[in-house]
């Protein structure tokens, strides 16, 4: 049958080819099918398939980097793919509602983003909570905090402020990834009334080009998020809090958010969202498309998680790159769209939402299950799970919430149970175990869910061992220590000591010193093996080195191990401008921590203010700071005798 608007005379041209119908045109797409669901009628964005692709690259990325993170190092930027895309698809609804009605409202778009995250967010909550209760051993630990952090979507904060971690496989929590939508839910809380009131103040003061305007404002959000991240980042440090903060982590939304202004149409009789401009300029972009992909995949290959530079502008580098990359794919030019189109990319990017929120806890089940078994084959296992479960989630929770509400889709499901034929049977099982069993296991699992590991317990039980042993300790008398007498030390040490010697053994009588010119702490080493040897090593040891060589850490382990335990030892704090000397007496005062038996003479402290104590070298002491030197040593003992250990501060 002949379209309607055929004539019955045109019936003969038609045939004849004179009205050929054209391309149907892409119809334009609501929120709904990219990733944020369920517009009104008339509120509408042009379906660009391609977004579809890209997002299932984000995700895969991110599935890569948990599943083998040594293939791909920086998969955790898919996390700011997903930044960037709900940035420009969130602030091109804004505009595009703006520009349609002259209005944005706040409380159909709030309602749109539950319909669109909560339904899927919730139930992989409530059917993975009683199964990490039962089966999950230390993945139960904090399960409150995590599941109403994660619910309530601040799951992020929570972890800060429980000092969680996401960069340490073994420490990262069964809801961890929970996370980035606690981020984007927070956006989409704060970001809407500032666009509001952005375009209410133009309009206020009659301003017509509103997009150069909230361009600039969103970059300049942007700036300050990265420059946030930048700051409170430690070098060397867990770099959780910044990259979970929403403050320090909102510029990848924000790029997204000027991205959007930049290209959506605020025109009301705009026949595009998304107006393409001249055929040289979508060219230049389809080939800068491409060179933007290329680097952005280069970044998840070559940037480490633990890398200061990721955090100084690495992120922010991938933010922008994503925002390249997705003006060539909204614009549908040069070889980037056509790969986002791809059928395999899209049905990920599709159900990238539910496979995001259960490949985690597949994954952390398996390690925690099957800890001996090669991460090939735990990886190979979980995208076999993960894959049919978002599929099913995607159909079957997220696809008929988004669509029609949760009216509808609680009066199909009536309607459902009510049918005559069998479909009730499965309906009613489904049913009853949505509403009454998942939530009650997953109280009764929430209430009975451990806080402390079992390590943490372990070690609780030992500390109060521990704490009963000194207890008992303390009731004993303690033996009363006497400073040692001459007779009763060995001194080894270098020529700082040599200088020192005759006032040793004025101060201690019957010191035995064995002092030599440019000696190191390694060459001692073998002297005191071969006086433990030869029995001729005393009780209380000093050591005097760090002038003419660096004593590291590993080398007071090894003197220390030659020692003993049930000697005394003294080494002194080396004072000099050798660039080595700082780094001598840094390993000395951290062996003092780690050794109870050693003690440390503060020469440094004694002679840093006062060169007079030494000769012109800087070095060697005079006859009166030979003296000194000798109390250092004394005071030292007396530390020992009294049971009271200083350790000094760095010197100088």
């Amino acid at each position: 049958m002949a379209p309607s608007f055929f004539h019955a005379h045109d019936k003969g041209a038609a045939r004849k080819g004179i009205f050929k119908p054209k391309r149907a045109p892409r119809l334009p797409m609501t929120v709904e099918s990219h990733n944020l669901g369920g517009e009104p009628i008339g509120k509408k964005i042009r379906r660009v398939p391609g977004i579809d692709g890209l997002r299932g690259i984000a995700v895969l990325a991110v599935v890569i980097y948990h599943f083998a993170p040594l293939l791909l190092p920086g998969g955790y930027l898919g996390v700011d793919v997903f930044f960037v895309l709900s940035g420009f698809l969130i602030t091109s609804l804004l505009l595009r509602e703006y520009a349609a009605t002259g209005a944005i409202s706040l409380k159909d778009f709030w309602v749109r983003r539950l319909r669109r995250i909560v339904p899927a967010a919730t139930m992989v909550l409530l059917i993975t909570v009683p199964i990490i209760r039962l089966f999950g051993g230390n993945l139960a630990v904090g399960l409150d905090k995590q599941f109403f952090g994660s619910l309530l979507f601040v799951n992020n904060w929570v972890q800060i402020a429980n000092d969680n971690t996401y960069f340490g496989q073994d420490q990262v929590q069964i809801f961890a990834h929970y996370w980035s939508l606690a981020v984007e839910e927070q956006f989409y809380i704060l970001f809407p009334p500032i666009v509001v009131g952005l375009l209410w103040l133009l309009r206020r003061f009659g301003r017509r080009s509103i997009r150069p305007v909230l361009m600039a404002v969103f970059l300049l959000g942007a700036a300050f998020s990265a420059t946030w991240m930048a700051i409170k980042v430690e070098p060397g440090q867990d770099p959780t809090r910044v990259y979970y903060g929403t403050d320090t982590h909102a510029f990848g939304l924000l790029i997204g958010a000027a991205l959007a202004a930049l290209l959506t149409s605020t025109s009301k009789t705009a026949k595009d969202s998304w107006p393409r401009h001249s055929r040289g300029l979508r060219t230049l972009l389809g080939i800068v498309g491409v060179i933007a992909f290329v680097l952005l995949l280069w970044q998840m290959w070559a940037m480490g998680d633990d890398l200061t530079f990721t955090y100084r502008g690495g992120l922010v580098i991938a933010s922008t790159l994503t925002a390249i990359v997705l003006a060539a794919t909204v614009f549908e030019v040069g070889p980037i769209s056509r790969l986002m189109e791809l059928t395999p990319l899209r049905w990920l990017g599709e159900r990238s939402f539910s496979l995001y929120l259960w490949h985690w806890p597949i994954i952390q089940l398996l390690r925690h299950w099957f800890p001996e078994q090669p991460w090939q084959l735990l990886a190979i296992i979980a995208v076999a799970v993960s894959l049919p479960l978002s599929a099913w989630s995607y159909r079957n929770i997220e696809t008929p919430i988004r669509r029609g509400g949760y009216l509808k889709a609680a009066k199909r499901r009536m309607a459902t149970l009510t049918s005559p034929d069998l479909r009730p049977v499965r309906a009613w099982i489904t049913t009853v175990l949505a509403v009454l069993v998942l939530p009650s296991a997953t109280i009764a699992s929430l209430v009975t869910a451990p806080d402390k590991t079992d390590l943490e317990r372990f070690l609780d039980q030992a500390a109060a061992q521990q704490q009963k042993a000194e207890a008992a300790e303390t009731t004993k008398p303690k033996p009363v220590r006497e400073m040692p007498k001459g007779n009763q030390i060995s001194a080894v040490g270098d020529s700082v000591m040599l200088a020192s010697a005759e006032v040793l053994r004025t101060e201690f009588p019957g010191i035995y010193v064995d002092g030599e010119v440019s000696r190191a702490l390694v060459t001692a080493k073998p002297i005191l093996q071969q006086m433990i040897a030869d029995g001729t090593l005393d009780q209380f040891v000093v050591l005097g080195f760090g002038t003419n060589s660096q004593v590291d850490d590993e080398l007071m382990d090894e003197v220390m191990e030659v020692l003993g335990s049930d000697r005394i030892v003294v080494i002194t704090e080396p004072y000099g401008d050798r660039p080595w000397i700082p780094y001598s007496r840094e390993a000395i005062l951290k062996a003092a921590k780690r050794y109870s038996n050693l003690y440390v003479a503060p020469w440094c402290q004694a002679v840093a203010s006062d060169s007079l104590m030494l000769r012109d070298d800087g070095i060697h002491p005079t006859p009166e700071g030979a003296l000194v030197y000798a109390d250092t040593i004394r005071d030292a003992f007396k530390q020992w005798k009294d049971d009271k250990k200083v350790v000094p501060s760095t010197c100088g």
